[in-house]
């Protein structure tokens, strides 16, 4: 998917002793479950943001970020 490497390990669960097993190819962050890294590649590398602010428009990546927005208006 895109033009954003990955890596995995196992089945993309974290095991004692093991680092977690999915890795940004851009960043030294790592994601415990590879949809997580997907979330990440979407929101933060292509920019894509699907949920919007019924009241001012905003949008966002996450879910959580928009319903931590909604509660700050």
């Amino acid at each position: 998917k895109g033009r954003f490497a990955y890596s995995t390990s196992g089945r993309g669960t974290r095991r004692e002793g093991q680092g977690q097993a999915n890795l940004c190819s851009d960043h030294t962050k790592s994601f415990s479950k590879r949809r997580n890294l997907e979330l990440h590649i979407r929101t933060i590398h292509e920019g894509i943001k699907d949920f919007a602010c019924d009241v001012c428009g905003k949008t966002f990546g996450y879910l959580s970020h928009l319903k931590r927005h909604i509660k700050s208006i």
